[in-house]
């Protein structure tokens, strides 16, 4: 299994996404220049949005990660339990899939979240909804694919 996050929207704090988790493995090659119409046509088990780090050139702390492939494992993390620990992010480390709902809630990683609210800055909706039903299938997913329109 693989989630592959579409990255839609970005403002100064945030970057916005659609996740999916599917039961195909893509390359990068054969999902890395999809349109949003096209990503929406993957059949996938589920799917959320998500919230990261607005683009500061992968610095950390206070970046979201490069678009690419990742592989991704399961760790018992001190302060968000079981989570999934994103692997081989260049100059990068710790970068998890955790719960929260705004960017304040993060130092580079990735909120799952059932709905985006977009105001003066952008909330999370029900995290932990959708942080649970990725982790139901958390054993089995391998790799994370990132893409963007921005």
């Amino acid at each position: 299994m693989q989630l592959i996050i579409y990255r839609y929207y970005a403002d100064k704090e945030t970057t916005v996404g659609k996740l999916i988790l599917t039961s195909k493995e893509y390359t990068y090659e054969e999902i890395g220049k999809s349109s949003f119409r096209l990503f929406n046509t993957i059949l996938n088990v589920f799917s959320c949005n998500t919230i990261e780090l607005a683009w500061k050139s992968n610095q950390k702390n206070i970046s979201c990660i490069p678009k690419g492939l990742y592989k991704l494992e399961l760790i018992n993390s001190p302060k968000f339990k079981e989570v999934l620990h994103v692997l081989n992010v260049p100059n990068r480390g710790g970068i998890l899939i955790h719960k929260g709902n705004s960017y304040k809630d993060i130092e580079g990683c990735i909120l799952p979240v059932s709905k985006i609210e977009i105001t003066k800055t952008v909330y999370g909706v029900s995290s932990k909804l959708a942080f649970d039903n990725i982790m139901k299938h958390s054993s089995n997913i391998n790799s994370l694919i990132i893409i963007d329109n921005l």
